[in-house]
């Protein structure tokens, strides 16, 4: 039974660090049967130092696409092998130079024949394969590019998130989360006021029995448990006039358009409720509610001076006529 290929895509990593090993194995063979010290992950920046030399770490790691930490371990090892020595950069101290030793420029000879017999043997393997992997390696390697499979990974979480997610009414098992979650990004970026204090810890009597609503986002988790993410209040000002208020999402779920979920169910909500005019008050240093705002359809306008702002950190209104 061969467990990586049952496993398919899910294996590519191991399969192909397999298959890297296996090769691997089969050159260092070759190396010692040619009675040539040399390890077949050193030539990448062997073969770099040969054709350009002296060179930083940190070129290296960029010309060759890995890690400065892989660089690192590689050239510590060809320097235990006297193979290639440090030297100053004498432009820049801190910068540290590597370039072959008198060892390592006399061992390239005798390694270039050796890689012009691999070359055919490895052309020889890819041509009984019957595929043309270099070229899918090499897309494989620009897709990444493009976009990694953490980014994908990512997506795919959202996407299933954003499938669990239902958006539900009040509910006094709820009202902890009102107040946790407006806390949370009120105490991060602001301080806790008066009527901040009113609202969250009495949302039957301040909003409610008002006339208006709690909406919160709520999913189930993969372990069964309810998670609440995100939550906002319609605040009845008249019999046409609601204010959007107290929205906030949990830290951990940013990013993640439950805000916008949220908001497309208070615009709803507000217009089952005979709505005409939704209204809400922020800060303009909350660059990404505003942009969210903005693109529900809200506009900036002034304050009258009769109508000032419940709170002191509110710097802006805007409005949305439903």
């Amino acid at each position: 039974m061969d467990l990586l290929s049952e496993l398919g895509p899910l294996a590519l990593g191991s399969r192909l660090r397999r298959l890297t090993e296996r090769m691997t194995q089969e050159v260092m063979l070759i190396y010692k049967e040619q009675d040539i010290d040399f390890e077949p992950r050193w030539f990448p920046v062997y073969y770099l130092l040969s054709r350009r030399a002296p060179i930083s770490i940190m070129d290296i790691a960029k010309i060759l696409g890995i890690s400065h930490p892989a660089v690192n371990q590689v050239a510590g090892e060809m320097i235990k092998h006297e193979i290639v020595h440090a030297l100053k950069d004498e432009t820049d101290k801190r910068k540290r130079l590597l370039a072959l030793t008198q060892k390592g420029e006399a061992m390239l000879p005798a390694l270039q024949v050796i890689w012009n017999d691999l070359q055919v043997a490895v052309n020889g393997l890819l041509d009984a394969s019957d595929s043309d992997i270099m070229r899918a390696i090499h897309q494989m390697e620009s897709t990444l590019d493009e976009r990694g499979i953490y980014a994908r990974f990512i997506d795919c979480q959202d996407r299933k998130l954003q499938g669990s997610i239902e958006i539900v009414d009040y509910s006094p098992a709820l009202k902890e989360h009102f107040k946790r979650l407006n806390l949370e990004w009120i105490e991060q970026y602001f301080s806790l006021e008066p009527p901040d204090a009113a609202i969250l810890n009495n949302p039957e009597e301040s909003i409610l029995k008002q006339g208006g609503a709690v909406l919160f986002a709520r999913r189930v988790n993969c372990l069964g448990e309810e998670e609440i993410l995100g939550t906002c209040a319609l605040i009845k000002h008249d019999h046409t006039t609601y204010e959007l208020a107290k929205m906030a999402v949990s830290e951990k779920a940013r990013g993640k358009k439950i805000g916008h979920r949220l908001m497309e169910a208070a615009i709803a909500k507000a217009r089952e409720l005979g709505g005409k005019l939704l209204m809400l008050e922020t800060n303009s240093r909350l660059l990404p509610a505003i942009h969210l705002y903005r693109k529900m359809g809200f506009t900036p306008f002034d304050f009258s001076s009769q109508d000032k702002p419940h709170y002191e950190r509110v710097d802006m209104r805007m409005r949305l006529p439903l």
